[in-house]
């Protein structure tokens, strides 16, 4: 490293020090023992209502998931810090720190993954509303799915086949229920002249009531794909 870029580094850490996004310790975006002590999630949850539970009453209205694989909950401190500083502050120098997790979360799983077997899959993002992406200047479904695929199915194809229209609304914005579903009713299309591949993996952020993932998924069903699986960073709301 030249010393123009040893002092620009110099520079930059005394004016904007290295900090965990969660505890604020220095050194690291998302430290060491944040990661260790986030909540993980062992097995996969429901694919068309997400819960966790082996025996449960499927509230789920949606049926286009074959399989769902979440890492973690939306409800602990330290994985929330870090998904609201990637998304609502630009944060992508977070991502590094993202690999290890995914890594450490992967070997204490006790499922199968549900496309075990599959010699062909491909990683598709759940794309972010045009809109939103333009304001944050990345689309963070995209960046996570890139980490995600280096660290959990480096054999899987990234895929670009989805558009995204703007909604009339944020999902976040509203609440749990038949308003989300309708929110995102034909928000999103295939590219044309795309060829839809027959094994996909949708990656998102968030899964909360499914209602975006499920909406991916029967469009990418309705274009030719067999079998669609989703992967969530984290679950709940």
């Amino acid at each position: 490293m030249g010393l123009c870029n040893v002092v620009i580094e110099l520079f930059c850490e005394a004016v904007f020090p290295v900090r965990c996004v969660h505890c604020k310790r220095h050194g690291e975006w998302w430290c060491t023992e944040c990661r260790a002590s986030a909540e993980v999630v062992r097995r996969d949850a429901c694919s068309s209502c997400a819960s966790l539970k082996r025996d449960h009453e499927c509230s789920g209205t949606s049926f286009d998931l074959d399989g769902l694989v979440v890492a973690g909950f939306y409800h602990d401190p330290r994985l929330r810090a870090v998904i609201h500083a990637l998304k609502y502050k630009g944060a992508t120098r977070i991502l590094p720190s993202l690999d290890p997790y995914c890594r450490a979360w992967r070997d204490t799983r006790l499922d199968p993954w549900p496309w075990a077997g599959l010699s062909d899959l491909a990683v598709q993002p759940v794309p972010g509303a045009p809109a939103r992406i333009r304001a944050r200047g990345f689309d963070q479904a995209g960046l996570i799915a890139d980490v995600f695929r280096d660290a959990c199915v480096p054999w899987a194809r990234p895929l670009d086949v989805l558009i995204r229209h703007d909604s009339p609304q944020a999902q976040v914005a509203l609440k749990p229920g038949p308003l989300r579903a309708a929110n995102v009713s034909g928000a999103f299309s295939i590219r044309p002249n795309a060829i839809v591949p027959p094994s996909i993996l949708l990656v998102d952020d968030v899964f909360t009531t499914g209602s975006t993932m499920h909406e991916a998924a029967r469009v990418l069903r309705a274009a030719g794909a067999h079998e669609v699986f989703g992967f969530a960073l984290a679950v709940g709301k």
